[in-house]
């Protein structure tokens, strides 16, 4: 259960947190020039999620810095523009040392990683401690046409799951769900009943349209379905929304969302206006990443700084005789590249320092900074 009772207060590093090992890569600059080969600062591009970036020369930075042993700087990419922001370095090879790449369906990062533009970096992992210990099954899906481009960022191979309001199953005196049957009473109780204590309206789920084509295919997944793709009983790919399976959760959805248990705007509702809705008592229930739990949380503090608000995270939905199963948001764990440019870094030994800063960024200090920032100051 997360509150704000026992939430880390790590606000000022929640960006630096996502830098390096969740595809969110500091620096206050925005371009797309290298040029480290001459030992200097190695330059990293990589996408910004927040509003404001990290400070690089602020406590974060600095103590990352001195445990990697290696100074470097981030250019940020803001999320909204990624897309243009890439493929113009992309197109004139003006990329950083490393460029954060999680596109990678995108023909024109494809097209870049197999041109020369970056390093083949796959002979080189088994030098180091940590580089040497990804998963064998994340680099066999990092792979492009059989060559490795970059480093993978590595992420769970499940992580999204139900989030639900524990202070209103409290005051509606519900149980926690872990059946499907049960999410959809709960959805319906919140929408029908006063879980507020204040007599304002307020729905079950919240969702907006982007995350609803995540997020309902999560629920999807505890009715049987698959994610994009699946096999049939005849052992034929077929796509997961012609399945009998998918056609049951939208049926079941649809009757949530008739019986008022959704946000009825949802299909226009934007990111930033969800997550207000959430931490202004809209809804209670919302099917995303288990980690976000902890951000609703700062965001009902950054509005009432006594908020009581509670969330139980579920994991363990299960549907009728279906065995328990949760479909990977991830694709099977990889989340994108970290890619070192063959023009910057030109030689091996280049290239080693790009390798070695990585290879420190996955040891336990350098998480517990971006996670939680520098004890004694961020918690």
């Amino acid at each position: 259960m997360i509150s704000r009772r026992n939430l880390i207060q790590a606000a000022p590093v929640a960006a630096a947190g996502a830098l390096a090992l969740s595809a969110c890569g500091g620096s206050s600059g925005s371009g797309g020039e290298g040029g480290s080969g001459d030992g200097g600062a190695l330059t990293w591009m990589s996408m910004l999620h927040t509003p404001t970036t990290p400070e690089h020369s602020g406590p974060v930075m600095t103590a990352l810095a001195e445990h990697t042993g290696t100074d470097f700087e981030f250019q940020w990419v803001p999320d909204a523009s990624k897309e243009e922001k890439i493929n113009s370095a992309l197109a004139s090879s003006s990329v950083a040392d490393i460029t954060t790449l999680n596109q990678l369906a995108m023909p024109s990062i494809r097209s870049a990683l197999s041109s020369g533009l970056f390093w083949e970096v796959e002979d080189f992992l088994a030098d180091y401690p940590n580089l040497s210990q990804i998963n064998p099954a994340t680099i066999d899906g990092a792979r492009l046409d059989g060559v490795l481009y970059g480093v993978p960022f590595q992420k769970p191979l499940a992580r999204y799951g139900v989030l639900i309001r524990q202070d209103w199953l409290d005051r509606l005196g519900l149980d926690v769900p872990h059946t499907i049957e049960e999410l959809g009473e709960v959805a319906k109780a919140f929408a029908e009943g006063d879980p507020t204590g204040t007599g304002a309206s307020a729905t079950g789920f919240i969702d907006r349209q982007e995350s609803f084509l995540v997020g309902f295919r999560s629920l999807a997944g505890y009715f049987g379905a698959g994610d994009k793709f699946q096999l049939d009983d005849s052992g034929k790919i077929v796509p997961a929304c012609t399945t009998e399976a998918w056609k049951e959760a939208m049926d079941w959805y649809r009757g949530i969302f008739e019986a008022g248990g959704v946000n009825q705007e949802f299909v226009t509702v934007q990111k930033q206006n969800q997550q207000q809705a959430i931490a202004q008592d809209k809804g209670g229930i919302v099917v995303t990443g288990l980690f976000e739990a902890k951000n609703y949380v700062a965001l009902a503090e950054s509005i009432n700084p006594d908020t009581e608000v509670e969330w139980t995270l579920i994991n363990d939905i299960t549907y009728a005789d279906v065995p328990r199963r949760i479909v990977s948001d991830t694709g099977g764990g990889m989340g994108g590249l970290m890619s070192f440019s063959t023009q910057t870094l030109a030689s091996e030994e280049d290239l080693a320092r790009g390798l070695h800063l990585i290879d420190k960024l996955l040891e336990e200090p350098a998480y517990q900074l971006m996670t939680n920032g520098v004890e004694g100051t961020h918690f």
